[in-house]
């Protein structure tokens, strides 16, 4: 028989054992509940790198996408400058045609325009050729000057023309004479009436495109009489 307020020896055991379950059970809640946050933790973690990567990936396409639209721009500034310029790009083993050399054409020489049988004017056919001898037109100007030697071989000066550039264009001429720029150069009196006397004739051109100055000089024969005095065939 038991007798009141007696406890039972193995009641403070079973106590124990509760208290050591509900410990465990309280750690493996707490373990748990800290497994799920550092999970979750880690989730957002790999999530904010994966959304970081996904912005750095966006950002660097749009780095190469305005690199591209930079260096277009920059080729089509150097286009445009060639264009305003005039500077041309070259192109490999081709040879652009430019001014080389100038000639005088036939019939060439001095002329009675008013038939007073005395030479009034020099016409001076100018042929513009380029590397390969080929007639190339050109924009520039020109100077036309003569000088008579004398009998007592001084050099007397007959005078001096400048061509403009639009005087220069407007001389262009294409018939039957050929294809030239026609030069004329007035003259005052060059020799008495039925004698003859030499001249040399000077002609420089200077092309606009290249720079270059070419120049021809030519010894002519002024004789007194209505005709055109030929300089002789084109060399």
């Amino acid at each position: 028989m038991l007798l009141r307020g007696h406890v039972h020896p193995d009641s403070g055991h079973t106590a124990i054992h509760i208290m050591v379950a509900t410990t465990k059970v309280c750690i493996l809640l707490v373990a748990t509940a800290i497994l799920f946050a550092c999970s979750s933790a880690g989730r957002n973690f790999a999530s904010q790198q994966d959304e970081l990567r996904k912005r750095n990936l966006e950002l660097e396409l749009r780095i190469k996408s305005l690199n591209k639209q930079i260096e277009q721009h920059l080729k089509n500034q150097a286009i445009l400058h060639e264009q305003v310029s005039g500077q041309a790009s070259k192109m490999t083993g081709v040879e652009v045609p430019q001014l080389n050399r100038i000639k005088f054409g036939h019939y060439s020489g001095a002329l009675d325009t008013d038939k007073d049988n005395t030479c009034d004017v020099i016409r001076i056919y100018v042929l513009a050729l380029d590397q390969n001898g080929r007639f190339i037109p050109v924009a520039g100007r020109a100077v036309i000057r003569a000088s008579q030697i004398t009998a007592d071989g001084k050099i007397q000066s007959l005078g001096e023309r400048l061509y403009n550039a639009p005087m220069l264009a407007n001389s262009y001429r294409s018939g039957i004479t050929g294809t030239h720029y026609t030069l004329e150069l007035p003259l005052s009196s060059i020799a008495p009436p039925n004698e003859s006397t030499r001249a040399i004739v000077t002609v420089l051109v200077h092309d606009a495109g290249t720079g270059l100055t070419k120049q021809h000089d030519q010894m002519i024969t002024l004789q007194n009489s209505p005709r055109i005095m030929a300089v002789g065939p084109d060399h």
